[in-house]
């Protein structure tokens, strides 16, 4: 029954023949009873004085009921059900006039109610869009996968919400937050209620928060955390392709001198000016980073011989030495030395690479300055971490689970550079973690043992550690493989050096009292 016929059920009209139908019938009733049982019983007198007396206070009883069922609940009820669409009415136009967009679509997507909001923010008038379906904001930048995917959800969830980037009238493509949401109306219609805001200026704030989370703010180019990034990718890259790159390490000569004479703003113009002449040095593929102070490092990938190089680092040399013209129009210059490490010649991991182009650089200091110095290759006989007697603590199963996984840690370096199987990789990457958890689980009980003091900043400690593996575990599928190295090699060395180191001494001490 749909409300139409519910409404008629309710009229006065269907009430007045409801109680009409239940008079004659009760009349009917009590003749009957009268009839064939009192009226036999009792005589005629008894018959008279029923329906003379209580019949009519039957009737009035039986009216009252019925009115009270047929016709004043009804009204009580559709007065509520009016007071409700009322507020829902108040509702959707307080969403309508809303700053959000608004769009209204049947269940085949023909838009048919816009906001003046949707106008504001697509430039799209009501009129143009009505008739129309959501497809002429389409920017191109999502498939048709995601759109069925959409649908799909719409379909199950009865909603929808996410980032999608949709195209205003004039061509430009903006991100907007929109949430859908399916609405079932009179006669079983649905509708789609799309309801969204324009993010442009968030997404902004975002770009811009993570460009200076990882950009120099004077010089504009990659801090260090993004250059270890972008020398981890170009080194998986080089692997890969079975290539060569070059690490420069970079410190200006005669920069105190400036600072010193000049003044920090004058210092600070000298830094951004030679960052602008390093990136004229190098192709687009390359990249610049500012490491801190008057340090910079150049990843240059796709090498052929060491002769390209030195004509790359000429060019810097003869770039930089140019003179500079400060804000106040007094000049200047600085030189530059140069230290040059080739993988896979001279390392093959993160910091072995930039501690083989550390010490170039630093014989060019030595050397002269303003000039460049090839790497001296050199053989590592000692494993990628090599744990010496200073991190041995004196408890043994502690100092063997160290040990341990550092071994471990040099078979998943040694599995990265030779190229094994992703699945080997997993499987180490995997027993490594599953050790570091044993480790902190049996640290725990040592701890309980001695009744350690600082046991619980070490568990939270802990646990932090933990959050972070887990972090780095899904890093190292995505190209990342040796920043993820680099930084379980830290994250171990850091943690034996420090509350390890702290727990172990207290362990002992009490164990000798």
């Amino acid at each position: 029954m749909n409300l139409d016929q519910i409404r008629k059920s309710n009229s006065p009209l269907g009430a007045m023949i409801k109680i009409v139908a239940i008079m004659l019938a009760v009349e009917f009733l009590i003749m009957l009873l009268i009839e064939g049982i009192f009226k036999p019983l009792f005589g005629h007198d008894v018959s008279s004085f029923f329906w003379e007396f209580l019949n009519p206070v039957f009737l009035v009883i039986i009216v009252t009921f019925a009115l009270h069922i047929l016709v004043l609940n009804p009204i009580k009820q559709q007065q509520l059900e009016l007071e409700q669409q009322k507020n829902d009415l108040k509702i959707a136009a307080a969403t309508f006039d809303a700053q959000e967009g608004v769009l209204v679509t049947d269940i085949y997507h023909n838009i048919l109610k816009a906001n003046q909001a949707f106008t504001n923010m697509t430039g799209y008038t009501s009129e143009e869009v009505i008739g129309k379906t959501p497809v002429i904001l389409h920017s191109g930048r999502q498939d048709k996968e995601f759109y069925r995917n959409m649908l799909e959800k719409l379909k199950h969830d009865k909603s929808w919400k996410g980032e999608i980037w949709n195209r205003r009238k004039n061509g430009e493509i903006y991100p907007e937050w929109l949430t859908i949401t399916t609405v079932s109306g009179e006669k079983g219609h649905v509708y789609y209620v799309g309801i969204f805001s324009d993010i442009s200026q968030r997404k902004a704030l975002e770009e811009k928060i993570n460009f200076l989370a990882y950009h120099d703010q004077l010089t504009r180019l990659p801090s260090r955390a993004l250059f270890y990034d972008r020398l981890s990718q170009a080194i998986s890259q080089a692997r890969r392709k079975h290539e060569n790159l070059a690490l420069f390490f970079l410190d200006l000569d005669g920069f105190k001198t400036i600072n010193d004479d000049y003044g920090h703003e004058a210092g600070d113009e000298v830094l951004k000016t030679t960052a602008k002449r390093l990136l004229t040095c190098i192709r687009d593929i390359d990249t610049v980073c500012r490491l801190g102070g008057d340090e910079f490092a150049i990843v240059v990938g796709s090498i052929n011989t060491p002769a390209d190089l030195s004509l790359v680092a000429e060019k810097i040399v003869l770039n930089v030495n140019k003179q500079i013209v400060l804000q106040d129009g007094r000049e200047c210059s600085v030189g530059v030395s140069m230290g040059i490490a080739i993988y896979p010649d001279d390392a093959t991991e993160i910091d072995r690479l930039m501690s083989a182009a550390d010490k170039a650089m630093y014989e060019s200091k030595a050397g002269g300055k303003n000039i460049h110095t090839f790497a001296k290759a050199q053989t590592n006989t000692l494993p990628w971490i090599a744990l010496d007697v200073t991190l041995l603590h004196g408890i043994p199963e502690m100092d063997h689970q160290h040990l341990h996984l550092a071994d471990l840690l040099n078979k998943l370096n040694d599995a990265v550079i030779n190229n094994v199987p992703t699945e080997g990789i997993a499987l180490l990457l995997e027993e490594f973690a599953t050790q570091i958890r044993t480790h902190f689980t049996d640290e725990e009980s040592l701890m309980d043992e001695c009744d350690y003091i600082d046991k619980s900043a070490h568990r939270h400690e802990h646990q932090r550690l933990l959050r972070e593996l887990d972090y780095l575990k899904d890093k190292f599928n995505y190209g990342g493989e040796l920043l993820v190295l680099q930084s379980l090699k830290e994250w171990l060395l850091a943690h034996v050096r420090g509350l390890d180191k702290q727990f172990a001494d207290d362990f002992l001490l009490k164990k000798s009292a």
